[in-house]
């Protein structure tokens, strides 16, 4: 799992759908991108990460602990409410521009998301949908509004 910095939380702006769906055996905070961990049995959610070949499952509605000592269920065994499509306030790894709105962004890890994709930063998000003005109540430097909705489990 990704190391977080901190626990800045997704300002989740409109939800348009949702799914519970199993988690691996580690605690998940309400606001972290999530994707599926396609190397696990039953493809589990994790926090993104900088990987190839997985999805992006959607934005945590709930914080759920599933390390031994939580929930103390193996992967797959416990579940978390998951936005699988909609808005959110996030951070982008550089400064926005007005070039960047509808651009695609890719999840660096549980709280940032960049404009890149290739060897890394390769688990698709969404598009750029706000870039200027965005009410963020974390005050974040290089926040952006993105609109995030295919859910690639279908």
């Amino acid at each position: 799992m990704a190391a977080t910095s901190g626990l800045v939380r997704r300002q989740l702006t409109e939800c348009w759908s949702t799914r519970r769906v199993p988690i691996a055996a580690l605690q998940l905070m309400e606001g972290w991108l999530l994707q599926y961990d396609e190397s696990a049995s039953g493809d589990p959610v994790i926090e993104c990460e900088d990987t190839a070949d997985d999805k992006f499952a959607g934005i945590a509605m709930e914080t759920v602990d599933n390390t031994t000592g939580g929930l103390g269920l193996g992967a797959g065994n416990a579940y978390i409410k998951v936005c699988t499509a909609g808005k959110a306030i996030v951070e982008l790894s550089t400064t926005p521009a007005l070039a960047d709105l509808g651009a695609s962004v890719f999840a660096i890890d549980g709280d940032t998301v960049s404009l890149a994709a290739g060897a890394t930063n390769d688990v698709y998000v969404g598009f750029i949908s706000q870039w200027e003005n965005v009410a963020d109540p974390h005050s974040r430097t290089n926040a952006v509004e993105i609109t995030f909705g295919r859910d690639n489990r279908d």
